[in-house]
């Protein structure tokens, strides 16, 4: 009987364990960080300006609602590559552009 009472608390732990979903994505969203790029010294156009990183790769959107230019502002978007690629001297090899359809913050 003990084992029965020790194996049912033990399983009335594992599902509250994997039950609790402490991940805040939000189904169908990409979660992505913006960060802003600011020109140095005296050429301005030394920065990339707001960028936006996903999974472990920097894109360059091709327009940012103003109340999401936030450094470090953790988002959550849903976005098409468009194909086409912005050099900056941040990145001299260039950064993919994105067109944005959907934005959220956490």
């Amino acid at each position: 009987m003990k084992k029965i009472k020790s194996f049912l608390l033990l399983l009335s732990f594992a599902m509250l364990f994997f039950s609790c979903n402490n991940n805040n994505d939000i189904p169908g969203y990409t979660q992505g960080v913006i960060r802003f790029t600011s020109p140095t010294g005296s050429d301005p156009n030394n920065g990339c300006g707001y960028v936006i990183d996903i999974n472990g790769a920097t894109y360059s959107p091709v327009s940012l609602d103003s109340k999401y230019q936030v450094n470090n502002m953790v988002v959550y978007v849903q976005y098409q590559t468009t194909g086409q690629r912005v050099t900056c001297k941040d990145a001299p090899n260039g950064l993919e552009q994105i067109s944005i359809q959907n934005i959220r913050s956490k």
